[in-house]
């Protein structure tokens, strides 16, 4: 799924450095979750809300609650590939982000999911995500998570 514009709402490309590899010369899985939050950085310095948002601070801050990546084909190492941000689900406390890992030739090499909830405090109490923050990633492409059905509450596990 890509944003609502139906393209991603951001992307870069990288390279597989020979230390991101292991002894087979293909990207460690491990490094597909780096590159996301990369990637998540990268797309929020791009816009106005990368110094507000993404600074940890007491005030307001996302840690990670979920991680999962599918592997399709692996990137090797100096291999350029792209990483595409295709969608941010937004939730009333959490953003769901979806990422593609794409081979220069357009084929799929891996498709990852990262879940963070908008927390505050310390020690850490979950909070709504910012109104702004809402309103601009909705400009930038984003959606709204529908409302869970009836008798759920629509909490993100952790």
């Amino acid at each position: 799924m890509s944003g609502s514009q139906g393209k991603p709402i951001f992307e870069k490309e990288y390279m597989v450095y020979w230390s991101e590899t292991d002894a087979a010369g293909i990207m460690h899985f491990s490094n597909y979750l780096r590159v996301c939050e990369r990637v998540e950085e990268e797309f929020y310095f791009s816009t106005d809300m990368g110094r507000k948002y993404r600074k940890p601070s007491r005030e307001l801050w996302f840690p990670r609650v979920h991680a999962e990546c599918d592997y399709k084909s692996p990137l090797q190492a100096r291999e350029r590939y792209k990483v595409s941000l295709e969608d941010i689900l937004i939730g009333e406390s959490s953003l769901v982000y979806t990422y593609n890992f794409r081979h220069l030739n357009g084929s799929l090499a891996a498709s990852c999911k990262i879940v963070v909830v908008a927390v505050t405090g310390f020690p850490p109490r979950k909070t709504k995500v910012p109104r702004e923050m809402v309103e601009k990633l909705l400009r930038l492409g984003a959606r709204l998570r529908s409302p869970p059905p009836e008798g759920e509450s629509g909490q993100v596990s952790g």
